[in-house]
């Protein structure tokens, strides 16, 4: 298991193996298997061993695809790292930095026209900020079989006809990230217009999604796949050039029953058409349904299924052994319909906006009270590009926490945030007035 170190602005000996002598995009060296070639990005990523590292610094200008990268499938590849026999197994990793290795920051990406299609299995890529135009299947990026990408911001800047998503799990994982999407089209068909596409397994959680004018935020193909979407924030029909405010939707998934299994939980989906749509035109019947805990907002219809989960016309249209629920869902200003899922209970219609600022991407929650067994569910703040400026949500995780020894500000962090001192917990349920309670 070696690591290497990709930096556009080094100037040593690129051999890759420290950040003064990184792969530098433009030196004829060697290549981590051994090779001889240029040290372009492509080729570096195309060349790694199963279990290698590359680290990527941030360069004065974004890296440049040189073409669509398709890093093909290896043998090798795994979920776990060992050495056997001289012979390294394990994933591969692409780790961005902007001063040192464990920064957390982001190494900025131009995909161009091109596609970065990460087929290894299980490989792990974290904290790139990429851009890009391409229009075919399979997105401006694409997971494979276990691979995830975390921390990281993706931009379709497509505007035309075509295919233009920004992320395709063909059976990965995607974990707090921003997905973005310029895509501009009044009706988006199936497929087509949609900031990410779940064409496999998947699953896609903790993340920033934003369709702007008309796309689709998720859109699930028809597969016998498995599929989980939790604790996101879906922004739909965002009005950048005029021709928002039109027909997509926060969740689509049309003939979701073909698939092996399909949960919905604690996602904040603001400004669709439908917030989660299921049509169901076929008489599928292999899906275990649950769509829970989601604030939906601002909609249209907040979730529109389609006859064969109301109430199939025969026992083929639907497995009745499969599980099938929807609760505990949370809805305000659906104009049209709030649910017409018959099967759904404990709904709760809030009759009053339930987040701070939405129209300027605060879904900070205003009154965690509003949200009964649910007020103490909370997320960090996310967004490291700026593309929202939330500091919590409904959704299941720790809030952010500080120590002091005795004393605290009360003017300390956000809504949601807990302080520890001398022994005892406080947390701040408002800024205006600001307000804190013992928890």
């Amino acid at each position: 298991m070696t690591t290497y170190y990709y930096y556009e602005d080094a100037v040593g000996s690129a051999d890759g193996l420290s950040e003064a002598n990184a792969y530098d995009g433009s030196t004829s060296t060697t290549m981590p298997n051994g090779t001889t070639n240029t040290c372009t990005f492509n080729n570096v990523v195309s060349t790694l061993l199963s279990g290698d590292t590359l680290y990527v610094k941030k360069s004065s200008s974004p890296i440049v695809l040189t073409g669509s990268l398709v890093t093909g499938t290896n043998a090798n590849d795994g979920p776990t790292r060992y050495e056997s026999g001289g012979t390294q197994y394990g994933y591969i990793e692409i780790i961005g930095y902007q001063d040192t290795i464990d920064d957390n920051l982001r190494a900025d990406f131009d995909f161009s026209y091109w596609t970065f299609r990460l087929d290894r299995e299980f490989a792990r890529i974290k904290n790139i900020n990429a851009v890009g135009s391409y229009q075919g299947a399979g997105g401006m990026f694409r997971l494979n079989t276990g691979a995830r990408i975390e921390n990281s911001r993706l931009e379709s800047t497509r505007t035309g006809s075509g295919i233009g998503y920004a992320l395709d799990i063909l059976g990965g994982f995607a974990n707090r990230c921003e997905l973005i999407g310029n895509y501009s089209v009044a009706s988006p068909a199936d497929g087509d217009a949609t900031v990410l596409m779940g064409s496999g397994n998947g699953s896609i959680k903790n993340c920033y999604i934003e369709a702007r004018n008309g796309a689709h935020g998720i859109s699930s193909t028809r597969i016998a796949s498995a599929k989980l979407i939790s604790n996101n924030i879906i922004v739909t029909n965002l009005d950048a050039d005029g021709s928002g405010n039109s027909n997509g939707n926060g969740i689509h998934a049309p003939n979701i029953l073909y698939h092996a299994a399909f949960t919905i939980e604690n996602n904040i989906i603001y400004n669709a058409y439908d917030g989660i749509a299921m049509p169901n035109t076929l008489t599928d019947n292999r899906c275990s349904l649950y769509v829970s805990g989601n604030i939906i907002s601002n909609c249209v219809n907040g979730i529109n299924v389609g006859d064969n989960i109301n109430g199939p016309s025969d026992v083929t249209a639907f497995n009745v052994d499969d599980d099938l629920y929807f609760g505990d869902n949370f809805y305000h200003a659906c104009t049209t319909s709030t649910t017409n899922c018959n099967s759904e209970i404990n709904i709760t219609v809030l009759s009053s906006d339930p987040f701070v600022d939405a129209a300027n991407k605060d879904f900070t929650i205003a009154r965690p009270s509003d949200f009964g067994y649910a007020s103490k569910f909370f997320q960090e703040s996310r967004g490291a590009s700026g593309d929202t400026i939330t500091r919590n949500a409904l959704v299941n995780i720790a809030p952010f926490t500080t120590t002091d020894s005795g004393i605290f500000s009360l003017g300390t962090g956000g809504v949601g945030d807990t302080v520890n001192v001398s022994g005892r917990s406080y947390q701040k349920v408002s800024d205006t007035p600001i307000v804190w309670r013992v928890s």
